[in-house]
């Protein structure tokens, strides 16, 4: 509906329909992996489907340059309350959704701004604050309330929770990065890389010296990369076990790494980290290629022969996970939280949306998760 509209010129009510299903069109526009687009049915015609990711960025920048975001509507109450817990992309969709059908929502946020892994975790120059802040903004002005710098488990509880509103939504995103498991990571100069991109964009200082190895093959890998670029490192290697072809990453992602001077070290692992109280290098082991495992993507296998790389700095960026600390025992089994179908937890009146029900997932399934999680509490209240 919208691709067809801003055919015809008609940008206003494209950004309507968008705000139908998507919200953050402009952010998304700019940050989307765009999986839709490998499906789209044009490929079998033309060779190359239809710009549907960049067709939601030009409508987004459109309205925000017009300031034409779009009417709030007039919302009727309807005596409810819901609380979501997390102010990322799953939490604003699931707040928004959850406002339009006249519930009270307050939105609980851990941080000082609204817009979760798409704020602190992808960098400035992929996603610039500003549009953010606007798109956020325009959200919130629906009349959503919302509490900053108030974490689950330290600020409030799941119980008060519980108790002060009719339905939970918890969207608190996958902010706890996945160890190596090798000797030495707990060196100085070994960081996380959501914990490291976290700080990029906080504009805190960060030290890394001038050679940097960025373990991992995925968006996160590919941004730690070329923001250790940005801080001037003068060489910075992605070590990752797989081939080029296994990459999770973008195509593009990997393309512009390579532009900027990101050297890619393909079929290698870390087996140790060195140093005397700090990184002075990594000791990484070859490896080939097996067949496939679970993932479907073939499994690389030790051979034994290592080889040694000087660095000052590593940013493992191999996965991330929820942090399940503030939760009670009885709604996630020590990995993920417990969820049917319905993005409902095995206590009542609980629901959780984005990476709480999916794993690290990209932000448009998010927002997706958020609008099915509305519907979900819509529907048992």
């Amino acid at each position: 509906g919208y691709v067809n509209l801003a055919a015809d010129g008609n940008y206003r009510a494209a950004q309507d329909i968008l705000h139908q299903n998507i919200t953050l069109p402009a952010s998304i526009g700019r940050v989307c992996p765009a999986p839709c687009e490998e499906k789209c049915r044009r490929n079998f015609v033309d060779d190359e489907p239809v710009s549907i990711r960049e067709i939601k960025r030009f409508i987004g920048d459109w309205a925000l340059e017009g300031d034409q975001l779009g009417e709030i509507p007039g919302i009727v109450e309807n005596g409810k309350k819901v609380a979501v817990v997390g102010g990322g992309p799953g939490g604003l969709s699931a707040a928004y959704f959850l406002r339009l059908k006249g519930y009270s929502v307050t939105l609980y946020e851990k941080e000082n701004k609204l817009g979760g892994m798409m704020r602190y975790g992808i960098p400035d120059y992929r996603l610039p604050q500003p549009i953010l802040d606007r798109e956020t903004q325009w959200l919130v002005d629906h009349g959503i309330n919302v509490k900053l710098n108030t974490a689950l488990g330290k600020d409030i509880t799941l119980d008060s929770l519980k108790t002060e509103n009719d339905a939970v939504v918890l969207a608190m995103g996958c902010w706890k990065s996945m160890p190596m498991r090798v000797p030495g990571e707990d060196l100085a100069g070994v960081l996380a890389g959501i914990d490291f991109l976290y700080k990029v964009n906080t504009a805190q200082d960060v030290s890394i010296g001038k050679r940097v190895a960025v373990i991992g093959g995925g968006n996160t890998a590919m941004d730690a990369a070329r923001s250790a670029l940005r801080l001037g490192a003068e060489k910075v290697s992605v070590i990752y076990r797989r081939s080029r072809e296994e990459m999770p990453a973008e195509d593009v992602e990997i393309e512009e790494a390579i532009e900027e001077g990101v050297e890619f070290i393909f079929l290698a692992a870390p087996k140790a980290i060195e140093g005397t109280g700090k990184v002075e290098r990594i000791v990484c082991e070859k490896m080939i290629l097996g067949e496939p495992d679970a993932s479907g993507r073939r499994k690389p296998i030790p051979t034994g022969e290592t080889f040694t790389l000087d660095v000052q700095t590593v940013i493992a960026a191999i996965g991330q996970r929820s942090d399940l600390s503030s939760l009670p025992a009885n709604i996630h089994d020590g990995k993920r939280i417990v969820v049917n179908d319905h993005f409902a937890t095995p206590i009542e009146g609980v629901f959780v949306c984005g990476d709480q029900k999916t794993g690290p997932d990209i932000a448009i399934a998010a927002i997706g998760s958020g609008h099915w999680t509305a519907e979900s509490v819509h529907h048992y209240i």
